[in-house]
This record gives structure tokens, sequence and C-alpha cells, in this order.
């Protein structure tokens, strides 16, 4: 009887064990699927963005009956690329230049102020195109000057692509002019065309307008410090190689293709343009996500069936002996018991600080089952019910991350127009809305602390867009204010402030809700995919008054609503006692 229940015994722990270990594999390749599929993600997400400030540019062309060189600069300036855009090399226009009109153009150029200015590579071209504006208008940025990037047919496929179809063309891999001859990078280009007034794709074209990359700049940018425990390599093209090899994170591995291991190769489509993504998984990913405890099952397996082998043994050998080991297991099981609660207590704490883990497991769950649903079913339905769940738990927890972690300190100084800019437009994208700015303040300078101000704008924005279905028009204004004594404030004191008022034109809100809309947990989103959390405004009211000011709000029904937020002015440089 004791050897059986020892084979019993065994039997069973090997299962479990083999289960255990099937259960930690498939949690690895389950978090790195996910991890290499947000690194696509934020490289796809990334390249709209820069599409984005590319059409802001032409917006600027278009709006200007001729834009000089200094009002270009001064509006690249305004995006402040260094901070919010470290990944463009520069950002600039490229004149379409007829073979007839180029002594003209380089006379042009040169009454400018540039006497040294000229066409280049020489040639007999036609067209040409030249390199005109160029910011920042230093450094690297220099050689590039007047250059004809036309002459060159890599870029020239990609401008002729755009010029054609009207549409942001992607290069294929390049070295850029700016290089010095030290750390040179691969590099590539993205174009928009600029027609002229009334012009349309293929015809009546002005230039482009352009922003050149350094490749390991751009994803040191994209990826920041998320992906130290991935190795990335980019390709140019369908077909990798050593000419095609464009990024390569971790040059002291082997070569991703075929990927070894925890790997993926997956094809990145923009602006016309592909590019093959291979991606592993470095040993650090594999030891930060191990949760194998398939050795401790084989152990504590193999030491629990010996123990009920002997017990089984010792119970066959009499009454007394088993009256007596009747009382030792009476013992072991109070000592088991008490055991038990307390360990309770040390698992009740650990669940709070792995809830976030949990959901990022639900989250790698639900990707895996996605790839056996067939889509548009009912499991497709019912995972997309699981991810939009997931999702609101974690932005719950990312809220109270915000409001917790976030440092009181106002370590930024100077004007918002550009993050009220940005925010809007990141939080607009994708929608049919349409944002109008009247910045009367834009100059006008705070203290703030720019994460937390962001996010505050971001989802005023984000609440107007859902208001109004996507579709509609939403007025940002910016204006000064100032409030005296002796009268009822809607700001904690008299002063100064900047006025920033997000005007939307959707159905409004019902006036017995409108007192309760900063409260906590009160929200008028009550749709099933999408229902309000309840903590969007409070915590903005939270970070509002974390900067001196406040946020109200004023609605009728049918006729749009207004978010107002009002931050204290900055005192002058130098001017001691004022508040």
């Amino acid at each position: 009887m004791a050897l059986a229940v020892l084979a019993g015994t065994l039997g069973i722990t090997f299962r479990v064990w083999t289960q255990a270990r099937t259960s930690a594999r498939q949690e690895i390749r389950a978090y790195f699927d996910f991890r290499a599929r947000d690194a696509l993600s934020r490289m796809t997400q990334r390249l709209a963005t820069y599409e984005q400030v590319l059409r802001g540019v032409r917006g600027l062309i278009y709006a200007s009956d001729r834009v000089s060189r200094r009002e270009f600069s001064a509006y690249v300036a305004s995006l402040r690329l260094e901070e919010h855009h470290p990944g463009i090399q520069g950002l600039g226009y490229a004149a379409l230049v007829p073979r007839a009109k180029a002594g003209q153009h380089v006379e042009g150029i040169r009454r400018e102020g540039f006497p040294g200015y000229t066409l280049w590579p020489a040639g007999d071209r036609d067209p040409l195109s030249a390199i005109i504006y160029l910011e920042p208008f230093s450094g690297r940025n220099l050689r590039a000057f007047g250059y004809d990037m036309f002459s060159e047919p890599v870029r020239r496929e990609a401008m002729a692509r755009a010029w054609q179809t009207g549409a942001t063309a992607l290069s294929a891999k390049v070295t850029l002019v700016q290089e010095t001859g030290q750390d040179v990078q691969s590099g590539f280009l993205m174009y928009l065309p600029v027609y002229a007034k009334g012009g349309e794709p293929g015809r009546n074209l002005e230039g482009w307008v352009y922003v050149p990359f350094r490749m390991a700049d751009f994803m040191a940018d994209v990826l920041g410090e998320r992906a130290g425990d991935l190795d990335i390599e980019i390709y140019d093209g369908d077909v990798p190689g050593p000419d095609t090899l464009m990024y390569d994170r971790d040059p002291g591995h082997a070569s991703l293709l075929p990927p070894p291991g925890l790997g993926s190769r997956q094809a990145l489509v923009f602006g016309g343009h592909r590019w093959t993504v291979a991606i592993r998984a470095l040993p650090v990913l594999e030891a930060q996500m191990r949760r194998d405890r398939s050795i401790e099952v084989l152990v504590v397996g193999g030491l629990g069936s010996l123990l009920a082998a002997v017990l089984v043994w010792a119970l066959v050998q009499g009454r007394e002996r088993a009256l007596a080991l009747a009382e030792t297991r009476k013992l072991q099981v109070e000592a088991q018991r008490l055991h038990h609660q307390g360990a309770i207590g040390i698992l009740a704490k650990g669940l709070a600080h792995d809830f976030n883990n949990l959901m990022q497991s639900v989250l790698s769950w639900v990707y895996l089952a996605r790839l056996h649903a067939e889509p548009g079913g009912k499991v497709a339905q019912a995972l997309d019910h699981v991810e939009v769940g997931s999702a609101q738990a974690r932005e719950l927890s990312e809220r109270l991350h915000l409001l917790s972690d976030a440092p009181d300190l106002l370590d930024s100084r100077g004007p918002v127009a550009p993050l009220l800019q940005q925010a809007v437009a990141e939080a607009l994208a994708g929608s049919e809305v349409q944002a109008r700015f009247e910045l009367e303040a834009a100059d006008a300078v705070v203290r703030f602390q720019a994460t937390q101000l962001q996010a505050v704008f971001t989802h005023v924005t984000v609440n107007a867009r859902e208001a109004m279905a996507g579709q509609g028009s939403l007025v940002v204004s910016l204006r000064r204010q100032t409030f005296p004594e002796g009268e009822e404030l809607p700001v904690p004191a008299p002063g100064s402030y900047l006025h920033v008022a997000f005007a939307d034109a959707g159905p409004g809100i019902d006036p017995a809700l409108l007192p309760l809309i900063f409260d906590p947990y009160v929200s008028t989103k009550q749709t099933f995919s999408r229902k309000g959390l309840g903590l969007g405004l409070a915590l903005c009211r939270i970070v509002v008054q974390r900067h001196g000011g406040a946020i109200t709000a004023e609605s009728r029904p049918g006729a749009g609503t207004t978010i107002h937020l009002y931050l204290p002015l900055a005192p002058r440089e130098g001017a001691a006692g004022q508040t």
C-alpha cells in the first residue's frame, strides 16, 4: 500500500510539474509578443506624429502669400523640436526649381544675405530642387543648404511619389548630407508635397516640406528605456541583409534572421514604404518575467510523496502507532493552520502590489486568445469587452500613479501655448473634430509641471471630442484675465491669471449634473464600450489646484460645454516681492 501511494503521488507531482513548466513558457511568450507589438506600435505612432508636424508646416505655407525665412524659423522654434521631438534632425522646405530659372533662383537667395549660395551638386538636370529653409539653421544642417535632393535616385523616388500622390512619402535608406564623418548613421527622409494655390496631385508643384532622420536618434526617441530587454533590428524593404540594415540596437548579438528563441519578424508600412522589423528577447527579459516554479513543485511534490508513503506505512503497523500518529498529525494540522493564517496575511498584502502585473498578464492572454478567435465572432467580441475593461483598470491605475507620484515642484517656466497645441493635436488625431486656436496670450508666462499640465489639456480635449461624437469644432483660447479684490472669484485669490478655455459644440451637460462633474466617480459617459471612470476631471481639478489655479465649467443643453482653466501668471524675472 505504501508503494502504491508513493507511485500515485509521484505521478501527480510529475503531471503538475509538466503543467507548471508549460505555463511559465507560455507566460514569457505572451509577454514578449505584447512587448514586440508595443514597440512596433510606438514606431508607427511616432512616424504619424512627425507627419502631423509636416502638415502643420505646410499649413503655415498655405496660410501665407509667401513665408519668409524669419517666419519659418520662428514657427519651427515655437515647436521646440529638441524638447518635444528629439528624433528629428531638422525641419525644412525644398523648392522645385525649373532648369531655366536656376540662375534667377540662385541670385534671389544670394540677395537675402547668402553670397556664397549655390545649387549643388553641379550637373545638367531638369527639374532641380533646392533646400532653402532648414531649421535649426546651424551645425550639421548648414551642410544641406542648396542641396538638390532630386539629383539623388533614392530621394528622387520618394519625392516623385509624394508629388504624384499628394500624400506623405517615406524614402528608402540614405546617408544624410548632414553627416560629418563621425558617428555616421543610416538615415531616411519624410516628404509632403506643397502645391500652388488651386493645385492638385501631379500638377502645380511648388516644393516639399520634409524631415531628415538619423535612424539611431529616431529609435532612441521612440523607445527610450522601454526596450532595454529587446534586441531590435530594422531593415529597409522586404529583403533583410547587410546592405539594407538600418538599425541594430544590440550589434553584439547574432543576426535575428531567422530570430532564435523568443523572436518575431514583422513589417512596418508607412508613407508608401516598407521596413522589416526583427525583434528578439534578450536574457534580461526572461529573467524579469521568470515565473517558473516547476523545480519547487518537483521538490515539494517528491518530499510530500515520500511523506505520504511513510505515513501510510506507519498506519498499518497497529492501533497503538495509529493513535500516536493521529495525535502527531493533529498537532501538525494545527501548526499548518497557524502557518496558513500568516501566509494569508502576506498574500493579502501582495495582491495590491501585483495588480498591475496581473492586468498585464490578462492583456497578454487576451492577445493570445485573439489569435485563435474568429474575427467578428462572439468570442472576439467577448475578448474586446475584456480588453476594454482591462485597459480601463490600467488607465485608472495610471491616473492614480500620476496623482500620487508626480512631483509637486513646478519645474518649468514659460508659455504653455506649444504644450497646449501639441496636446490638442494629439488628442484629436484620427477624428473629424476641427480645432480653432485663439491665442491672444500665447506669450504669457506661467510656472508649471509639463507632464501634469499636458495630461489635463489632453483629458479635457478628449472629453470634448467624445461629447461631439468625433466630429464638430473645438475652440481653444488663451487670454490674460485679472481678478480684483472685493468680488466673488472663480480663482483662489485675486491677481492676474492665464485663462485657458475649451469650448465644444456638443449636446451640453444636464444642469443637474453640471455642479458634480469635478467630483470623483461622477461621469456622463454611459456607453458600454467606454463607460467613464469618473476620476478624469476630479484629477484635473487637483492638478490645476497644485498649480495654484482653478477649473470651472459652464454648459447649456444643446449649446455645448466650455471648460475654463485659470493658471497664475508668473512674476517677471527679477521682480522681487511679486506674487
